[in-house]
C-alpha cells in the first residue's frame, strides 16, 4: 500500500520525499511537513508534524506536564491527535485507513493536519519552523 499512498498524493498535487514526507503549502504563505509511515500489517497510514520543540512545549506548559497539554488538546479534536514524542516534542497527528481511500480522502486529511499544526506551531512558538 506503500506505493498506492504516493501515488494518491502526487496525484492530489504534492510532491513526496524519498523520506516519505509531503511538504503542504499553506494560505498566508506558510508551510508544513507531515512524515507519513505506511503501516501495511494495520492497513493504516500514519501522518505526522512537528509543532512544537520541547523547549517551547516546556515553556507554554509550566503549571502542568506536556503530556496534560496534549490530552487537553485532544479533548477539542476529531480528525488530529496530539502527543509527545521522544524527543519531547508536541506533535499532531491523524491516521488514515487504506481501506477505501480516495484522491480527496486523502488530500482532504494532509491539508487538515497541515492547517491545524501550522495553527498551534505559530500559536505556541509565533513563527513559522515547521
Amino acid at each position: 500500500m506503500s506505493a498506492e499512498w504516493k501515488s494518491l498524493a502526487r496525484s492530489v498535487g504534492y510532491t513526496v520525499s524519498q523520506g516519505d514526507s509531503v511538504t503542504v503549502q499553506l494560505d498566508g504563505g506558510s508551510s508544513q511537513t507531515l512524515y507519513c509511515e505506511a503501516r501495511d500489517e494495520e492497513n493504516v497510514l500514519r501522518v505526522w508534524s512537528v509543532i512544537a520543540r520541547q523547549k517551547t512545549v516546556n515553556e507554554v506548559s509550566r503549571d502542568e506536564s506536556p503530556l496534560r497539554y496534549a490530552w487537553e488538546r485532544n479533548r477539542l479534536s476529531d480528525l488530529v491527535g496530539f502527543t509527545i514524542d521522544t524527543r519531547g516534542r508536541l506533535i499532531g497527528e491523524t491516521w488514515v485507513p487504506f481501506e477505501g481511500l480516495t484522491t480527496d480522502e486523502l488530500g482532504f486529511s494532509l491539508k487538515e493536519l497541515a492547517r491545524v499544526c501550522d495553527w498551534h506551531e505559530f500559536r505556541l512558538a509565533g513563527e513559522d519552523v515547521y
